[in-house]
Formats: structure tokens, C-alpha cells, sequence
């Protein structure tokens, strides 16, 4: 390696040089404000007065190659690309006229020096070779202009450049002489230099390139240019093309990131993909062999991404419903199902049932406020939790099985739980997009009412479009009327039920409907009957959320529950809890009382559940078990839970906050602190069911404990 600082224009200057970016490397991607950046800087040098502009460094290979010498530009390509561009834009311009130069050389020179070997064959005259994606873009900037592609950065700098020089802020002369004074490191590779190594140590920083463009690096980059090209032709470009995002970004750093996620079990840190991909890669001794299967996934990732490209409809409605909650982290583990499918392993019903209770669980959990954190976990590890049941059983049962059977926090709600959430949960408060899947699929029900381009759901489109909205059928700022209708409680009726699913529906006419009473919202008075305006029993909706209320004569406490607990049951229906023949066998396990036992009892034990009213709950944490029973007993009564602290000895159950302990509130005035030892958490619950006859929790064990005085 030899590295030297040079003018820019000697660097490019020679008629037998050629500079081949190789395939490896990233798109050209410089912006217009990179662009003005350049431009700016070279006006400033000249009205400055300035000697030299310093310009980066530019890293390449040399390689003699017949009648040309070929650069391969390992890095520096933006800078060598741009430069290229302004050069060409004021040869262009010269040529056209739109110019005047005190050099009527200036062209020609600008031509031969910089831009082509007028001696070599026309398809390789241009001195320059971009990447393949921008090829076709540079050289047909050298032909009309109404052959240009318009879409390509390299067009769109282009033109930047000619608006920046017809502007007359400096001379073309001036601009040419700034451009000459433009001085970069020259940096030239040897035979025995580690291109990929220099690579790795200039872009260190990981400030410019993309875990993607560092992976594509090192797939491509010790190869020879021959086998690059092939590879990149069959292989790579398609892997971006496919793996695209709609909004941007690394698509390519994101779809690696789960394909290692779905191979090895663990999910990479974002920042952490290319070190990674280097060590999965080293296992591959056969580089194509490793394009091949990354190419394979990569074709199961577009299934993801554009639900579109699959052909089982009803297999793309349900992909669609899992992207429009944004469920990102399910995706390892469906990209192995669609690999699995896409090889004829799994049938498509399968697949769509799998899919189907991935929804599910991940509505279910939004529904009922348990955290997305724990989503990546759970999905990452789900294959490895299914491969360990009976490869005999079908895999969908398996998954419904291992899904089923998590616990704590990575629980699958039931519909006890479910409805109960339902009920309650402010659904007004969530997110919008979630509301807006939420309700959509509320609208229509277990199928479908309505569809384009076989995925897009029309409810769903016109709530994100804002045609339809969110409505509250008691409105958010109360009229004395609807005080008077509400009754004497309105206040507290107002306050619990506002915001919940009993009272929201959808209608496009939300200005309109606002706060007015529920007469004229539900269509019946006779001025809105004769104006057919926008009553939720007017023809206009026609939806299935309005049918209810228009059939109320009064919209009180007791209608806004009773719809509440029917759009419960509806949406049990439409995100089904899964059911199971599987029922592998169970090791033998050991149950005991909290009551039946004393605290003391339960020391340096450790338990894998604890069971309330013949409810297992999985967890290995007492921790856990005492916040979730305390949970529950304050849901089945919140006085008795009250009274039991009132009643209790300690303080780890009280009515009162100390300071002294880390508490938490289980129902109005009733904290407990869930830390400390286990005979002290042991005592916490057993205060707390002194008030509930006869009721006692089960903890469960895989071994048996020894009561020691018994002994």
C-alpha cells in the first residue's frame, strides 16, 4: 500500500485510465445537500482565493488490464462520482452553447482528460463505471436528454448541477480552476493488501455505511471481478430488490438481522448484524452455496413485506392483519414457517392457522396491556420451543400448544382475560394505528366485506385516510341533556365509560355528530329523519358497529355495557383463543397451599407455577407470584383485599405507603411491597387470603419439598 496527496484532476487525468466501482459496494446515494455542500465549498475557494481544497481520500486497486489500467475503487466513489457529474454537466453545457469560456478548448479538454479514452471501443470509453444499478443512468447522460432515467440520484445530481452552474455565482472557468485545486489522498492498494481489511478500518465508524452495504462488502469483495459481477447479478441485486422497505431505510441490514435471528435462535443487536453475518459466514466454506440460501429467505422475507406476492388470498388477508399491527418481532419465526412452506414442508393451512394465532396473541396482549418487550423473546425462541415436542404431532398444533402454555408475561390471554380487558381498556387512548386495525376488523367481523388488490381492506382505508373516524357515542363534553339522560351519576358514568369500547364506534360524520343528544345521533328525531343526515340508523354508514345503537332507545349505563360485552364476544371470534388435541406428557409435579403451609415452609424453594381457582399460571418467580396473586384477589373483590390489609400484623400489607419499603398499590389503599425473602412474600399473600374463605393458592413444584420439622 502506497498513498500519496495529489490533485483530484491528475488522479483522473490519462487517457488509458479506467475506474470501475465494483459491485460490491453501495449505490450511488449522494443528495442534493451533499451536492450544494461541494459546490458551495468550490465558490468559496475561489472567491476566497484559496491554493487547494482538501477533498477526502480516495482508496483503490490498481490493475493492468490489456490497452487500460483499471482502478477498482474500493472507497471514495461519492466524491469520484459527483466530481464526474459537475464535469460532465459544464462539458454538456459548453457544448450546448449555454456557456462561454475564455478556453475554446475547455470542452474538448474537460472530454478527453476527464471523462472518456476516445481510443477505446464505445462500450468501454466512458472512464467511469458506477455500480451496475447506475450505470445505465451515468452513460445516458452522455446522449439526449430525453433518454435520461429521471428517477436515478445520478440524473437528479446531474440536473443540480447544471441549475447551481447556469446560475452564474462564479465562471465556468472559475468553477474548473476550484475543481483543479480539489486535493485528495491517493491511496493505492497492492497485491498483498487486504482490501476488505482496509475497507473494514477507513469506514470503522460505521457513520456512512449501512450494516447492509458492510455485508455486501464483505460477501463480494475478495472475489474476482468476474465472479463478483455473476454474483451480484444473480444473487445480490435480487436479495435487495426483494428485501426493500416501502418507507426506506437498510433493508437489507433489517432482513439479515432476522434471517440470523431464524438460523441461530438469538437476535443480533441492530448495531451488531455485519460482526455477526461475518461469523454465520465463516461456517459456509461455499460462498455461493451461502448466496443461494440467503436468496432462498430472502424470497420468503418479500412474502412479509408485500403480503401482495402471495398467492393464497386468504394466507395474504392474514399476513396483511399481522403488518398492520407492525409486529415486527414475529418476523424470524414466520420467515422460517414461510420458508418452511415455500419448501413444501408445511400446507397452506397450516400456515394460515399459524398466522392467525400470531395475530391473535399479539392483539390479545395490546388488548391487555402486557408488554411489547418481551414479544421479541418469545417469537425468536418459538421454533426451538416447537422442535422440542413430537416432530409426529403437526407443527401448527405444536405452536397453538407451546403458545398456549406460556406464562408471565409472555402469556397468551385467555378469554376470560380477554373480554375482561376489552371491557375495560380505554380503546380511544390506543395508538392510532392500532385502533385503526382494531376496529376495522371489529367491522367486519370473522371475513371480510370488503376488499381491493386481494389484501386492502377498505374499513381499514378509510380510517387511516381519515374518511372514517372514531366517534364516542356519549360525547366527550356533556350537554345538560345528556346529564338529565345519564341520570344522577352522570358524573362517574361520564369518567368510566367515555373512552371505552361500550361507547366508541365509527361514522364518517364526526364534526357533525359531535356532542348532540342521542336522539338525534341515533337518526330518530324527525328533523334528521326528513334531512337523511347522519344518524347511525341512517343507510349512510352502513356498518355493523352502528346496529346496536340504532336499534337503543336511551343510551345509558346499562346499553353502553351490554354492547360492550357483545363486541367482547365478537372479538373472541374474530381473534380466537387457540385450541389443541396435543397434550404431551406431563412430568410429575408437587402442589402446596399458601394457606395449608406455613411461610417458612416454602424457604430456598423453586417453583415452575402456582394454580387460583383451577387456573394455572406458568412462572418461576415468587416475585411474580405474589404481584399476580395480590392482582387477582383485588379483581375478584377489592374490599376484601382492603380488609385483609387493614387486619394485618405487618407492614408489608398495609393501608398505609411507608417509606421504608418499596410498595405498590394492589387496590385503592392497599399496598403491599413483593420484595424481600420468600417466607416474607409467603406471609404477604397468606394475610391477604384471610379474608377470602376458603380460598388458598396452590404453588407448583418439579421436586418435592422436605418439611424440616417434620424431620
Amino acid at each position: 500500500m502506497k498513498g500519496n496527496e495529489t490533485r483530484l484532476v491528475e488522479f483522473m487525468d490519462g487517457s488509458k485510465k479506467r475506474f470501475v466501482i465494483p459491485v460490491y459496494q453501495r449505490n450511488y446515494d449522494w443528495k442534493q445537500e451533499n451536492c450544494k455542500q461541494l459546490f458551495d465549498d468550490l465558490v468559496k475557494v475561489e472567491k476566497g482565493g484559496r491554493r487547494t481544497h482538501f477533498f477526502g481520500s480516495i482508496v483503490s486497486v490498481y490493475q493492468p488490464s490489456g490497452r487500460t489500467t483499471e482502478f477498482l475503487v474500493v472507497d471514495g466513489q461519492q466524491r469520484l462520482t459527483t466530481v464526474s457529474l459537475l464535469l460532465l454537466a459544464i462539458y454538456n453545457l459548453l457544448k450546448a452553447g449555454k456557456l462561454n469560456s475564455a478556453d475554446s478548448n475547455l470542452a474538448q479538454r474537460i472530454y478527453e482528460e476527464y471523462l472518456v479514452d476516445k481510443f477505446q471501443p464505445e462500450e468501454t470509453r466512458i472512464k467511469l463505471k458506477p455500480v451496475q444499478n447506475d450505470r445505465e443512468a451515468f452513460s445516458k447522460l452522455f446522449g439526449e436528454e430525453a433518454e435520461r432515467i429521471v428517477d436515478s440520484h445520478i440524473t437528479k445530481n446531474y440536473d443540480y448541477f447544471v441549475q447551481r452552474i447556469l446560475a452564474n455565482e462564479i465562471t465556468v472557468d472559475e468553477i474548473v480552476e476550484a475543481i483543479e485545486k480539489l486535493q485528495i489522498i491517493n491511496i493505492e492498494l497492492s497485491g498483498d493488501d487486504n482490501p476488505q481489511l482496509i475497507f473494514e478500518s477507513i469506514n470503522s465508524t460505521g457513520v456512512d455505511l449501512t450494516e447492509g452495504d458492510k455485508i455486501r462488502n464483505y460477501v463480494l469483495m475478495d472475489l474476482s471481478a468476474s465472479v463478483q459481477e455473476r454474483y451480484f447479478t444473480t444473487y445480490w441485486k435480487p436479495i435487495e430488490q426483494l428485501v426493500r422497505r416501502p418507507e426506506g431505510g437498510d433493508g437489507v441490514g433489517l432482513f439479515v438481522r432476522d434471517f440470523l435471528s431464524a438460523e441461530q435462535g438469538e437476535i443480533p443487536n441492530l448495531n451488531r448484524v455485519y460482526p455477526e453475518f461475518k461469523l454465520f459466514a465463516e461456517q459456509h466454506a461455499d460462498r455461493e452455496e451461502l448466496l443461494k440460501k440467503i436468496l432462498a429467505a430472502a424470497r420468503c422475507y418479500q412474502m412479509l413485506l408485500d403480503p401482495s406476492k402471495i398467492e393464497d388470498a386468504t394466507l395474504a388477508n392474514v399476513m396483511a392483519n399481522i403488518n398492520r399491527q407492525e409486529c415486527t418481532p414475529s418476523y424470524p419465526f414466520v420467515l422460517r414457517v414461510f420458508k418452511m412452506y415455500a419448501e413444501g414442508v408445511l400446507p397452506v393451512e397450516q400456515v394460515q392457522r399459524i398466522l392467525r394465532m400470531i395475530d391473535a396473541y399479539v392483539l390479545r396482549r395490546l388488548i391487555c396491556d402486557l408488554p411489547t418487550n418481551s414479544l421479541n423473546k418469545v417469537f425468536v425462541e418459538l421454533h426451538r420451543g416447537v422442535s422440542a415436542h413430537d416432530a409426529n404431532v403437526p407443527y401448527d398444533e405444536r405452536v397453538a400448544y407451546v403458545l398456549m402454555t406460556r406464562s408471565g408475561k409472555a402469556r397468551f390471554p385467555d378469554d376470560t382475560e380477554f373480554a375482561q380487558a376489552l371491557v375495560e381498556k380505554r380503546v380511544y387512548e390506543m395508538r392510532t394505528k392500532n385502533r385503526a386495525y382494531f376496529f376495522s376488523r371489529l367491522e367486519n367481523g370473522t371475513s371480510r366485506t370488503a376488499a381491493v388488490s386481494g389484501v386492502e381492506d377498505v374499513v381499514y382505508d378509510k380510517i387511516r385516510n381519515g374518511d372514517y373516524t372514531v366517534e364516542h357515542v356519549m360525547p366527550q363534553k356533556l350537554t345538560e341533556e345528556w346529564r338529565m339522560a345519564l341520570g344522577e351519576d352522570w358524573a362517574r358514568i361520564h369518567e368510566t365509560w367515555l373512552h371505552r369500547l361500550g361507547n366508541l364506534t365509527l361514522t364518517a360524520y364526526n364534526s357533525e355528530m359531535s356532542n348532540k343528544s342521542f336522539v338525534s345521533k341515533a337518526g330518530r328525531s324527525l328533523a334528521d329523519l326528513k334531512a337523511d343526515a347522519f344518524g347511525f340508523s341512517s343507510e349512510a354508514h352502513h356498518l355493523f358497529l352502528n346496529e346496536f345503537i340504532a336499534r337503543q332507545e336511551t343510551w345509558t349505563e346499562v346499553e353502553i355495557t351490554n354492547r360492550a360485552k357483545d363486541l367482547a364476544d365478537r372479538a373472541q371470534c374474530i381473534w380466537r383463543y387457540p385450541t389443541t388435541t396435543y397434550n404431551p406428557p406431563q412430568p410429575e409435579v408437587f402442589a402446596y397451599g399458601i394457606v395449608a403451609h406455613r411461610p417458612g415452609f416454602f424457604t430456598n424453594s423453586k417453583p415452575v407455577a402456582f394454580r387460583f381457582r383451577d387456573v394455572e399460571y406458568r412462572t418461576d418467580s415468587w416475585t411474580t407470584i405474589v404481584r399476580q396473586v395480590l392482582t387477582l384477589l383485588a379483581k375478584e373483590s377489592t374490599e376484601k383485599l382492603h380488609t385483609a390489609a387493614a387486619k394485618s400484623s405487618t407492614i408489608r400489607l398495609a393501608v398505609n405507603k411507608t417509606d421504608t419499603l418499596v410498595m405498590e398499590e394492589f387496590a385503592p389503599d392497599t399496598f403491599a411491597c413483593c420484595h424481600g425473602s420468600v417466607w416474607e412474600k409467603c406471609n404477604v399473600m397468606k394475610q391477604a387470603l384471610s379474608e377470602y374463605s376458603g380460598l388458598d393458592i396452590e404453588v407448583v413444584f418439579n421436586t418435592p419439598i422436605e418439611d424440616e420439622e417434620d424431620e
